[in-house]
């Protein structure tokens, strides 16, 4: 890749100072392809915002080869990128029903996750709690629980909400969204299913009772609101779609 594509693209004080020298020199490393990078983004001309439990990997894995830049949020690719290079890129994310993606969020921590971090994060925080609804009703509100990222807001990562966006995919009608990305980003993708969550229900509606729907949709009140999500599903809110 071209030095001066990059510098074009990225604000490189900023990589230094939020990633660290490693990841700055990786950028101009020729045939450097960490797991987790900016290079795909720069090739493609793209940015993927990777929403936790929302088929993140299997995306990423699929349009980049590697999992881009993990969980960052649209203000700190802000930061990453120039405007000008920002402004033309492709962005999208893919966002999931709340009350699903936070039965799902449990049960893979809970199974360990996917790093010595989440395996901490099961044994220190939620191996207290015995049951989905105890950990709904008495662990999610605590905030040492509900600041870690699998269980922070979807918003959180969108920024100032969908208006940020090019595109913002289900993971509800993943197979058909993901086809309007993969023509757009990666022609030649494949899509195949990564980081599935161990479950006692694959209906995550059977995990709730009435008082713990309450709860969650307390606790993701924005999500609901804009991404158009209500307990049994998807609304008919309108997604963006004016970068394609």
């Amino acid at each position: 890749m071209n030095p001066l594509t990059i510098a074009r693209f990225c604000n490189l004080n900023e990589v230094r100072r939020r990633r660290g020298r490693p990841e700055l020199l990786s950028l101009f490393m020729p045939g450097t392809d960490p797991e987790r990078s900016l290079r795909p983004f720069i090739r493609t001309n793209s940015l993927f915002i990777h929403v936790p439990k929302a088929a993140g990997v299997s995306i990423a894995r699929a349009l980049y080869g590697n999992l881009g830049m993990g969980h960052l949020t649209m203000e700190e690719y802000r930061a990453l990128f120039r405007p000008s290079a920002l402004a033309r890129m492709f962005k999208f994310a893919f966002v999931r029903n709340p009350f699903d993606r936070l039965h799902s969020a449990y049960h893979f921590l809970r199974g360990g996750g996917l790093s010595d971090e989440d395996a901490n994060f099961c044994w220190e925080r939620l191996s207290v709690f015995p049951s989905f609804e105890h950990f709904v009703l008495e662990g999610l509100q605590k905030p040492e629980i509900a600041t870690y990222w699998h269980f922070l807001p979807q918003c959180h990562f969108l920024d100032s909400g969908a208006d940020t966006l090019d595109f913002i995919g289900r993971f509800e009608s993943l197979e058909q969204d993901f086809e309007i990305v993969r023509i757009r980003v990666n022609p030649s993708a494949r899509l195949e299913h990564i980081n599935r969550a161990p479950r006692e229900n694959q209906d995550y509606r059977q995990a709730y009772t009435a008082e713990m729907a309450k709860s969650v949709a307390a606790q993701y009140a924005r999500d609901l609101d804009e991404l158009g999500y209500e307990f049994d599903g998807a609304s008919s809110a309108p997604q963006p779609t004016h970068g394609l």
